[in-house]
């Protein structure tokens, strides 16, 4: 098994890997709060932002083969970080490349431990008021007021919506999350 931490320290900024190791603690608190598997969290919440900090034409070029909208580069690098973690490292667990991937907008099709990542990423931020005890109590709620919180932000600051973000929130409003 390759040292991911040590691996995402060589990637990432001081900043950045300090968030990614915060995400990664809280998936595993919320994983476990859920009865989900902690180390597969733990894993996606630590390489969540493994593409970050990548040159942007360089990731560009990978959201571009991935079928990303090229109009809002700012959620590219969960599904490039998830394809570069496929193709350049030989991570192979189907479940975790999931999260990393869905970890900016969700997905309207998002599992339990996609939703785990994605809410224990914007948790580590700490921008959003007791999103932490109500994931550890409502995974579905919890997704839904992170989709809120990043549609709000987005919203305020004149910034362009992925519309995957607007079928995520749509999708969670249908459907339990467990």
């Amino acid at each position: 098994m390759a040292d991911w931490e040590s691996l995402l320290r060589e990637r990432l900024g001081a900043s950045r890997f300090a968030h990614s190791v915060r995400a990664s603690r809280l998936a595993a608190e919320i994983a476990r709060a859920h009865g989900l598997p902690e180390d597969r969290a733990a894993l996606a919440g630590l390489l969540h932002d493994f593409a970050r900090e990548m040159p942007e034409a360089a990731m560009a070029q990978i959201a571009h083969e991935l079928g990303c909208d090229p109009k809002v580069p700012a959620v590219w690098h969960g599904p490039v970080a998830a394809h570069i973690l496929r193709r350049d490292y030989g991570l192979d667990a189907a479940d975790v490349l999931s999260a990393i991937a869905r970890h900016t907008v969700g997905d309207p099709a998002m599992t339990a431990l996609d939703a785990v990542v994605f809410v224990a990423d914007l948790d580590a931020h700490g921008v959003v008021p007791g999103l932490h005890e109500l994931a550890l109590r409502d995974l579905r709620s919890a997704s839904l007021a992170a989709v809120a919180a990043s549609l709000a932000h987005l919203l305020q600051r004149q910034r362009r919506i992925d519309l995957l973000a607007v079928r995520t929130w749509n999708a969670l409003l249908e459907r339990d999350m467990l």
